[in-house]
């Protein structure tokens, strides 16, 4: 495991404040919605599941026009597991499952509906349901509020911490207006790549980790010298120095290749990485390229860039 200590240079930039209030936006609402979302989305599963192997093993069955969104994008992201369950091959996956195969069409039906009224019940209130990403159904306002969710502790803090590394560094260097209006940006960006690349995924996506990676990709365009402290835990703790230009790409090809293996239920959504880091340094040389960047840098931006 490779994990950034430090960035050359960053302690000389001025207090970033807009950097600071997100990461306290972040953190304030982590604590006001974690266990709300743990909650939820064990109550979603227990609905949700059963309800997905009556529609495949049953397909003599209508599913409810509220939930045959769900049910149609679950059977085109898990095909091979759907075409299993449909055709029968895919053995029982316990006491009750086996039970449900022997169902008739109104016994599954009834089922079908109860199940669908609990899910309807479930999602009034849900913190998941009206502020995190489904890719199957985004809406406008999750391309915002998403990427102020996190699921856990550990996601938060090594979030936040990149964001402290590379925010600090690039709102210094562009103000904070074109600074908050990239970050919310590439925040975009990243769940936009997600969902370019698993349209049917049901799974929702919470997380500033695309827009993090649009800074981590600006970043590397505006200091591709500047000299991240690393640490890396293998066998024993070694503590060294690379330049962006390298650690940074490396970083990239790892996000591409674990990208190219995993699939949206992976846990980690690394195509919002990939998406995030391509818009960032595609903005930044934009932003350099057309003036921008020079209209609202400071003197001392210009001396230490």
């Amino acid at each position: 495991m490779i994990f950034p200590l430090w960035v050359q240079g960053l302690g000389e930039r001025r207090w970033p404040y807009v950097t600071t209030a997100i990461i306290i936006i972040n953190l304030f609402v982590f604590v006001g919605t974690h266990e709300q979302m743990e909650k939820e989305s064990r109550k979603m599963a227990e609905v949700e599941f059963p309800m997905l192997l009556i529609a495949a093993a049953h397909p003599e069955v209508q599913p409810p026009p509220e939930v045959k969104p769900l049910i149609d994008s679950f059977a085109q992201d898990n095909k091979e597991l759907w075409d299993r369950v449909r055709s029968g091959k895919q053995p029982p996956m316990g006491l009750w499952d086996e039970e449900m195969r022997e169902w008739g069409p109104i016994e599954a039906g009834r089922e079908m509906r109860r199940l669908a009224e609990q899910l309807e019940e479930a999602q009034q209130d849900s913190v998941l349901e009206k502020y995190a990403f489904h890719p199957y159904r985004p809406t406008l306002a999750s391309f915002v509020t998403a990427n102020f969710l996190h699921g856990g502790w550990a996601h938060l803090i090594f979030n936040m911490w990149f964001l402290w590394l590379a925010g600090t560094m690039m709102e210094d260097l562009w103000g904070p207006v074109v600074y908050i209006v990239f970050y919310l940006l590439a925040g975009m960006a990243g769940l936009i790549a997600h969902a370019t690349m698993y349209p049917h995924s049901i799974l929702p996506l919470l997380g500033a980790s695309g827009a993090i990676a649009g800074l981590i990709g600006a970043f590397l365009i505006r200091f591709p010298d500047t000299k991240i402290d690393l640490v890396m835990v293998f066998i024993r703790i070694m503590r060294f120095a690379w330049p962006a230009y390298f650690v940074l790409p490396l970083w990239l090809l790892v996000q591409i290749f674990w990208g190219s293996l995993a699939r949206a239920s992976g846990g980690v959504a690394y195509w919002a990485h990939i998406g995030g880091f391509i818009f960032g340094a595609a903005i930044a040389v934009a932003l350099r390229q057309i003036g921008i960047e020079r209209a609202v840098a400071q003197p001392s931006d210009a001396q230490t860039s």
